[in-house]
């Protein structure tokens, strides 16, 4: 079982990055390592502990992760809307002006000065958001975003985009049916 799970971990790792999928060659030398890491931790506990690691193994249950600190909380309004969203039309009205440079965005500089709708949202492996959204001027293509919350003393002090680029997904929505989602559905906002 954790054999299949290390495999779908890699995997997601690999895809998340746009990088091509591991070989078998590779997934095996990370399984190898990983059970090599297993087997030496399982040999570790069979010792009895020093002062030094029990004071660790303390810390590690005090530990509360990054996006546990940016997302532990939220509700299903929290989803909807976010100061991770904000942050991102931000970016795109700051790009829009000529303040900021992207050359993936070039070819749609006219629609994104449109508004967008968020299509899904999710915690981002490494920290803060990934935002996937479509242009109500022309939502043939999704757009996708990385927006890191920075944190500082276990609060969120401020966001920065990392990423926005075209997605190759095409969302198959025309302007009026996201006019007419949003219509019927209020809690999905234009931005």
């Amino acid at each position: 079982m954790k054999r299949i799970y290390f495999y779908a971990l890699i995997a997601l790792l690999f895809a998340a990055c746009d990088h091509p999928s591991p070989s078998e060659e590779e997934l095996t030398a990370l399984t190898q390592q990983s059970a090599t890491e297993v087997a030496t931790e399982v040999m570790h506990e069979e010792q009895p502990m020093t002062e030094e690691e029990t004071a660790a193994e303390t810390d590690e249950e005090d530990f509360v992760s990054l996006n546990t600190i940016r997302f532990g909380d939220w509700t299903d309004e929290d989803w909807l809307d976010n100061d991770y969203i904000r942050e991102l039309r931000r970016y795109i009205d700051a790009y829009c002006r000529g303040e900021i440079e992207n050359e993936a965005l070039d070819q749609y500089k006219e629609a994104l000065r449109g508004k967008f709708l968020v299509l899904v949202e999710e915690q981002a492996l490494f920290g803060g958001l990934l935002i996937g959204i479509a242009l109500v001027e022309d939502p043939r293509y999704a757009f996708r975003s990385w927006v890191y919350g920075i944190v500082v003393d276990n609060e969120v002090v401020a966001y920065e985009v990392r990423d926005l680029s075209p997605s190759e997904y095409k969302t198959g929505y025309t302007k009026e049916a996201i006019l007419r989602l949003t219509t019927d559905h209020p809690e999905y906002k234009l931005w």
